[in-house]
């Protein structure tokens, strides 16, 4: 909490069960990053084997609801989007609406977006899935790749796990 943290997410990688997912919302995102960037914060994490954090970071366009919820089911997809130009893409995210696509086998909520600006352009989506082993399928599939080509997107790279708990600060 002295660092900026406000609340948290806490899910395991769906492909491998070593692997742990955090999500942090920070009152003070540069704050957070030089901790989370730092030496000591390396060490510790070294120290409890989980090796160097990989760190995706994006101010809030559309903030993600976190709850005191210790037990949780269901899973969590962040999509980590390269973009030629995120005011395009978030129009077409926009005008997209709700999102629901056939055949996604999963019924997607509590969508995020956070953009970091830059060359390229980041857009962070992330939203729960009911049920995540499902999404790759989906998020893979040739219809998405039209979708993210059309939008501008140039590169991604996404993230699936099962979430464990989540809570505020």
């Amino acid at each position: 909490k002295a660092q900026g943290f406000l609340a948290y997410s806490l899910h395991r990688d769906l492909k491998d069960p070593k692997t742990y997912i955090l999500t942090l919302k920070c009152s003070n995102l540069k704050k957070a990053l030089d901790y989370i960037q730092s030496s000591p914060f390396h060490t510790m994490c070294v120290g409890a084997g989980l090796g160097i954090p990989v760190i995706w970071s994006g101010l809030d366009v559309r903030e993600r609801k976190y709850e005191n919820n210790p037990k949780m089911t269901g899973g969590i997809v962040i999509a980590h989007n390269e973009v030629k130009s995120y005011d395009f893409w978030k129009a077409c995210f926009d005008a997209e609406g709700q999102h629901h696509h056939a055949d996604r086998g999963y019924v997607p909520s509590n969508y995020s977006i956070h953009h970091l600006p830059g060359k390229p352009d980041v857009a962070l989506v992330v939203h729960e899935a009911s049920d995540p082993t499902k999404a790759p399928t989906f998020m893979t599939s040739p219809e998405m790749k039209g979708v993210m080509e059309s939008t501008g997107v140039t590169g991604i790279d996404i993230w699936y796990g099962t979430n464990l708990e989540e809570g505020t600060f």
